[in-house]
């Protein structure tokens, strides 16, 4: 399918207990095991189920399945908002002593949640003022590289090829941070990137009344993220904004049309 017909269809299965075209809001914390076997071998991971919200929720889960399809990506998570995407990324990510690098400028929040919060954690973090500085002078035991293809709010734009050509060479996990232009405009995974990300509360969602957060990428790595954002941090996307957020999505690529013609 194409990007217009999988903004509109991936993910979405009529509900099979009354047909409805659009994914029912799930509005509950907890669900029913049927028996404490069943409970039990959920909880363990070893039959599927859904068994508490703030780790799936069938509404998230079905954002979920239409993100990863317009990203490109093995899977999707949903979280509360682009920094809860963010500091989940790095917190499952690095370690004490590891090396975060951006290219300068990244949104302010992520800049200081990068100096003023992770390098409490003993992450230490460099900044580049451009793709040509960081190919020119990067430091082979950098862990993580995060970038903006077309920065937040100042437009400067970066060569995303660039990034992940050098990060490959020194083996950094690549993250870009697509906020600005969408998969309607790019695909940062499709060049190779690893994880793609996303402040959804902008084009993503584009009706200005929710905060959300995405991160899309191969499925190890996502099961890390995933486990860290919903489990260990406790920042899920609720059910009523993952509704908001899928309705906005199917028509992100006739509005980004739009954008551009502006």
């Amino acid at each position: 399918m194409k990007m217009q017909t999988l903004a509109v269809h991936a993910g979405q299965q009529p509900d099979p207990s009354t047909g409805a075209l659009n994914t029912p809001v799930y509005l509950t914390s907890t669900y029913s095991y049927g028996t404490a076997q069943e409970g039990k071998d959920r909880f363990a991971g070893k039959n599927p189920g859904y068994i508490y919200s703030r780790f799936a929720n069938p509404t998230s889960s079905a954002l979920e399945q239409k993100l990863a399809a317009l990203e490109g990506a093995d899977e999707a998570v949903v979280v509360a908002s682009g920094m809860a995407a963010i500091s989940s990324i790095v917190y499952a990510l690095t370690q004490q002593g590891d090396e975060v690098a951006f290219i300068d400028p990244v949104y302010g929040g992520t800049d200081a949640f990068l100096r003023n919060t992770l390098v409490r954690a003993g992450v230490k973090v460099v900044s580049y003022s451009s793709d040509d500085d960081f190919v020119s002078r990067h430091n082979p035991n950098t862990r993580l590289v995060l970038w903006e293809p077309v920065t937040n709010p100042t437009l400067k734009v970066v060569d995303s090829r660039k990034i992940i050509a050098v990060a490959k060479q020194i083996g950094a996990i690549t993250v870009c941070d697509n906020t600005f232009l969408t998969p309607a405009l790019f695909q940062p995974l499709s060049i190779g990137a690893d994880l793609v990300m996303h402040s959804g509360t902008k084009y993503l969602c584009g009706h200005g009344d929710i905060i959300a957060g995405v991160i899309a990428g191969n499925g190890p790595l996502i099961q890390r993220v995933r486990t860290v954002a919903l489990k260990h941090i406790g920042v899920p996307m609720g059910p009523q904004e993952a509704y908001l957020l899928q309705r906005g999505v199917k028509t992100l690529p006739l509005r980004m049309r739009a954008h551009c013609d502006n």
